[in-house]
C-alpha cells in the first residue's frame, strides 16, 4: 500500500470528500493529534509517525540538538563575528528546537522508509515556514515544515522522490479560536486586580530598522525638585519578553527609591522609515560572505548528519537564521549608540536566551554595565530549565526549586537569587485566609452563572498545555496524551452528574484535536478556549493536570480550588521530574484512579479542605508570599551590584552624549506638559551648532543627531509650512560644515516627511480601529457593519495586522 504523509485535519477531509476512495489505496502517516482524531472517526486506519521514536530516540537527539546548535557553524570558512562573540553561537537556543525536529524526523522517515520499503510516496505540499524565538505558537506549522524539508530529502537519496497532491480545502487553523467569544470577569469580581499603570511618558524615536524604539525616556526633574532629588543613577528596563505586571512593578520599585530614575527600552523592527544602508557595516558583509559560503558547506558535509547540514531543503530555515542574526547585529549597533547616550547603571532584561537579547547583553557587559534577568516561573516540567538562562550577570527567580534545576543544567549557582514573584509577591501582599464552604460555594455559584453552564452540578477544569512542540520539546507520548483525553470524554458520558471543562494554555497547546473530541463528546463535557481562566477555576470542585505540569495549576491553588495531577504516560527520563515532583499534589497513573479519587474529593469536604492546604503551602513556596519581600530585595541586589562594579567600568560622558540625553529630557519635559515638538527646534538647532563646532566629531557622528532631530520634527504637530521653515533652519546650520554631505541634508528631509507620514497613517488607523472596537462592544451591531468598516482601513503592514489581530 502507498503512503500519503498528512500534516492538517482539511488534508483528510479533501481525500474522503474525492469520489476515487484514496483511503483503499493510500495509508496515512502523521504525527498530528487532530489528524489522528479525524482519522479515528472516519474509521481509517494510519501510520503514527510517534511509534517509531522511542524515549532513548528523543533523549539522544534531544542532547545531540542542544550541542549541534552552539557549535554547528565553522567559522574557519567565514566568521559569524559580532564585536567579540559569535553570533551563530549566540543563536544557540533558537537553534535547538528546529535541530531537535528535523534530528527526530530524520529517525522517524528512516525508520518507515524501511519499514514500507516497496510503497510510494504521496504527501500535501507544505508552505515553508521558518521556526525562530519558538514563536507564533503553537509551532505545529513550523514543525510540519522542517518534517517534510527532511523527508523529501530523505526521499530523494532513497530514489523515492516524494510525489505532492493538491489540497483542494484551506488548512484548518491549529491555533486559539479568537473568534468564539469568551467570558471575564467584571471589573469588582477580578480576584487580583491590576496594578494601577504609570503613565507612559511621550514615544521620543520611531520603530525604525536597527534602532531602538523609545518607550518611557528619564522623566526630567521639575523646577520644583531640589537638588538632593536629582537622578543620579539609571535603570535600563528592556521591554522585550518582559510580563506587563512584573514590569510596572519594577518601575514603582525603583520611582519610590532616592536617586533612581527608569528609562524603558524596546527592541523593534516595523518602519517604513529608513535609518541608513545597513549592508554597509563590517557585520552585514559577514554574514553575506556566510550565506555565500553555505552552499559549499553543504556541498562539502560528511559528518553524521547529512538530513540536517547537507539538505538544500532546508535553505529556508538557515536564511531565517542569517535574518535573525543580521538583525541582532543591527539592533545591538543601535544599542550600543543607546548606552553611550544613557550611560546606565543597571539594565534589566527578561527572558535573554534568544541571539537578540543574548547580542544587548554583551554589548551592555562589554560596556562594563551590570546586567540582570527575570526567569518567569511557575510550574513546568525539569525539561523546561534546560537553556532558559542567557548571560546575564545576575537572574533573579520565583523559588528555591527554579535555583535547583538551574543548576543542575550548569548554571553556577552565585549568579541566581530567590527573591520570589513579583507578580504575585507584592509589598505588603498576604495569601488571603481560606475560605470556608460557604463562601466558595457562592465564588462557585458566581463564576457558574457567567460561565453559563448548570448550577448544581460538581464543575472539574481539565488544564492543559502542549506535550510537545510538534517533533520536539516532548514530555509525554503524543499516543497515550491522546488516549488519556478518550478516557477523559467516556468518563463524561458515565457520569452526567458532573460537569467538566478543558481549558487549554492560550498559547502552546492542542487546539484542534481538542475540538474534534467535542463532536463525539458528551453534553457535560466542555471546551472553553476563549474564557478567562481565574473565571473557569472559581467555578471548579476540582483542577486536574494531564501530563503536563502547568502553572494554571497554580492560579487554581491561589483560588482554594483542590488540584491533583493524571498522570498517565508521561517519558521516565524527560517529563516525569516536574516543579511538583517533591510536593504534596496527589498523582494518579489511571482515569479510573482519577475518578475514583474525585468521587472522594467531592463527597469528603476534610480532604478538601487537606488538598487546599496543601496548595496553598505551594503557592507560599513558588510565590515567595511571608518568605520573600520580593521587590526589597530585588533592590537590594540592584543596589549591591552597583556598588560592586569596578570604577574602572563606569562609562566617561562623551560631548555628543551629553547633548543628546539633553535633547531628550528637554522633549520629555515639553510633551509631558502638553507642549508641541516644533517648541524644540530652539534645543535642536542648539546641539547641531555645537556638533558641527567641535572639528573632534566624526562624520558618522553628526548624522546620527541628523538623523535623531529628523525624526523628532517629523512626528511635530503643526502644518506642512511650519515643519518646512523648522527643517530649513536645521538645513543652514549643516549646510556649511564639509562633514555634512548632500545626503545628509537630504536624509533630514525626507526622513522627516517618512516619520510624518506613518505618524498619520497610525492615527488613521487607531481611529478606525476604535470605532471597529466600539462596533463590536455594541450589542445592536451587525456582522455586515464590521465587514464594511474593515474594508475600509489602510491596507499598509501596520493597517493589516491590525486586521488580523480584530478577525
Amino acid at each position: 500500500m502507498d503512503l500519503v504523509f498528512v500534516t492538517n485535519r482539511s488534508q483528510v477531509e479533501s481525500l474522503a470528500a474525492a469520489p476515487d476512495r484514496p483511503f483503499e489505496r493510500l495509508r496515512p502517516v502523521t504525527a498530528n493529534p487532530s489528524v489522528a482524531e479525524c482519522l479515528r472517526r472516519l474509521g481509517v486506519p494510519f501510520v503514527d509517525e510517534w511509534d517509531f521514536l522511542t524515549p532513548a530516540d528523543i533523549s539522544r537527539n534531544s542532547d545531540e540538538a542542544r550541542v549541534l546548535a552552539s557549535a554547528w557553524w565553522d567559522e574557519s570558512l567565514a566568521p559569524l563575528t559580532y564585536t567579540s562573540f559569535s553570533l551563530a553561537e549566540a543563536q544557540r537556543f533558537e537553534n535547538t528546537c528546529p535541530f531537535e525536529i528535523c534530528l527526530n524526523a530524520n529517525t522517524i522517515y528512516e525508520r518507515i522508509l524501511q519499514q514500507f520499503p516497496h510503497s510510494r510516496l504521496f504527501a500535501f505540499r507544505t508552505p515553508r515556514a521558518p521556526l525562530t524565538r519558538k514563536m507564533p505558537p503553537p509551532l505545529i506549522r513550523e514543525s510540519a515544515s522542517l518534517a517534510q524539508a527532511v523527508l523529501r530529502w530523505l526521499a530523494e537519496q532513497a530514489d523515492r522522490p516524494l510525489q505532492f497532491l493538491d489540497c483542494h480545502r484551506p488548512p484548518v487553523p491549529e491555533g486559539l479560536n479568537h473568534s468564539v467569544p469568551g467570558h471575564r470577569y467584571p471589573v469588582s469580581l477580578t480576584a487580583n486586580a491590576p496594578a494601577t499603570r504609570i503613565s507612559p511618558s511621550a514615544e521620543l524615536t520611531p520603530q525604525t530598522p536597527g534602532h531602538v524604539l523609545w518607550t518611557h525616556p528619564p522623566a526630567p526633574r521639575h523646577a520644583g525638585d531640589s537638588a538632593s532629588a536629582a537622578t543620579d543613577r539609571v535603570a535600563l528596563l528592556v521591554v522585550n519578553l518582559h510580563n506587563e505586571t512584573e514590569l510596572v512593578a519594577i518601575e514603582q520599585a525603583f520611582h519610590a527609591t532616592p536617586g533612581w530614575r527608569t528609562v524603558r527600552v524596546r527592541a523593534h523592527e516595523c518602519s517604513p522609515v529608513k535609518s541608513k544602508p545597513w549592508h554597509d557595516t563590517a557585520t552585514a558583509r559577514k554574514l553575506k560572505q556566510a550565506w555565500r559560503a553555505l552552499p559549499a558547506f553543504q556541498a562539502k558535509y560528511t559528518g553524521p548528519y547529512p538530513a540536517l547540514f547537507a539538505n538544500r531543503y532546508l535553505r529556508f530555515q538557515f536564511r531565517r537564521q542569517w535574518r535573525e542574526m543580521l538583525r541582532a547585529a543591527r539592533i545591538g549597533q543601535s544599542f550600543s549608540t543607546l548606552l553611550d547616550e544613557l550611560r546606565p547603571d543597571v539594565a534589566v532584561f527578561a527572558h535573554e536566551s534568544f541571539v537578540l537579547e543574548r547580542t544587548m547583553v554583551r554589548v551592555a557587559k562589554g560596556r562594563g554595565i551590570p546586567t540582570v534577568a527575570l526567569i518567569h516561573g511557575g510550574l513546568r516540567p525539569v525539561v523546561g530549565y534546560r537553556g532558559v538562562v542567557g548571560d546575564a550577570d545576575h537572574v533573579f527567580l520565583w523559588w528555591q526549586r527554579d535555583a535547583v534545576e538551574l543548576a543542575r543544567f550548569g548554571v553556577a549557582p552565585e549568579r541566581l537569587s530567590v527573591i520570589g514573584s513579583l507578580r504575585y509577591n507584592r509589598p505588603g501582599a498576604t495569601l488571603p485566609a481560606p475560605r470556608s464552604q460557604a463562601e466558595r460555594a457562592r465564588r462557585q455559584l458566581e463564576a457558574r452563572r457567567l460561565l453559563k453552564i448548570p448550577t448544581d452540578r460538581p464543575v472539574i477544569s481539565i488544564l492543559t498545555a502542549a506535550v510537545n512542540h510538534g517533533l520536539a520539546s516532548h514530555v509525554s507520548p503524543m499516543g497515550a496524551q491522546r488516549q488519556a483525553f478518550y478516557e477523559l470524554v467516556e468518563l463524561a458520558r458515565r457520569h452526567p452528574e458532573y460537569t467538566f471543562i478543558t481549558k487549554p494554555h492560550p498559547g502552546y497547546d492542542h487546539f484542534d484535536f481538542y475540538r474534534q473530541l467535542q463532536i463525539d463528546a458528551p453534553s457535560n463535557y466542555l471546551l472553553r478556549e476563549t474564557d478567562a481562566l481565574d473565571l473557569v477555576v472559581n467555578a471548579s470542585d476540582v483542577a486536574a493536570m494531564v501530563n503536563y505540569c502547568t502553572t494554571a495549576a497554580l492560579e487554581a491553588m491561589f483560588r482554594d480550588v483542590p488540584v491533583i495531577f493524571l498522570q498517565t504516560a508521561t517519558y521516565e527520563s524527560i517529563g516525569r521530574t516536574d516543579s511538583l515532583s517533591d510536593q504534596p499534589v496527589p498523582r494518579l497513573p489511571t482515569v479510573a484512579d482519577f475518578e475514583q479519587r474525585l468521587a472522594e474529593i467531592i463527597a469528603q469536604p476534610d480532604l478538601q479542605d487537606a488538598l487546599i492546604e496543601a496548595g496553598r503551602s505551594i503557592v507560599k513556596s513558588a510565590t515567595g508570599i511571608g518568605s520573600h519581600n520580593s521587590v526589597p530585595e530585588f533592590l537590594s541586589e540592584i543596589e549591591q551590584l552597583v556598588a560592586n562594579r569596578p570604577a574602572s567600568q563606569h562609562t566617561e560622558p562623551a560631548a555628543v552624549s551629553v547633548t543628546c540625553r539633553d535633547l531628550f529630557l528637554e522633549a520629555a519635559t515639553i510633551v509631558s506638559r502638553g507642549g508641541n515638538h516644533l517648541q524644540l527646534l530652539p534645543a535642536c538647532r542648539k546641539i547641531l551648532q555645537t556638533v558641527c563646532a567641535d572639528p573632534a566629531h566624526s562624520p558618522e557622528v553628526i548624522q546620527t543627531i541628523v538623523f535623531r532631530i529628523a525624526c523628532e520634527l517629523g512626528r511635530a504637530r503643526g502644518s506642512d509650512k511650519t515643519l518646512h521653515a523648522a527643517l530649513a533652519a536645521c538645513d543652514e546650520v549643516i549646510a556649511g560644515d564639509p562633514r555634512c554631505t548632500n545626503r545628509d541634508r537630504r536624509l533630514l528631509r525626507l526622513n522627516a516627511r517618512n516619520v510624518r507620514t506613518a505618524e498619520l497613517l497610525r492615527q488613521k488607523e487607531q481611529n478606525w480601529v476604535s470605532r471597529i472596537r466600539r462596533l463590536v462592544h455594541d450589542s445592536q451591531f451587525r456582522r455586515h457593519v464590521i465587514s464594511r468598516v474593515l474594508t475600509r482601513l489602510t491596507v499598509s503592514a501596520r493597517g493589516l495586522g491590525q486586521r488580523l489581530r480584530l478577525l
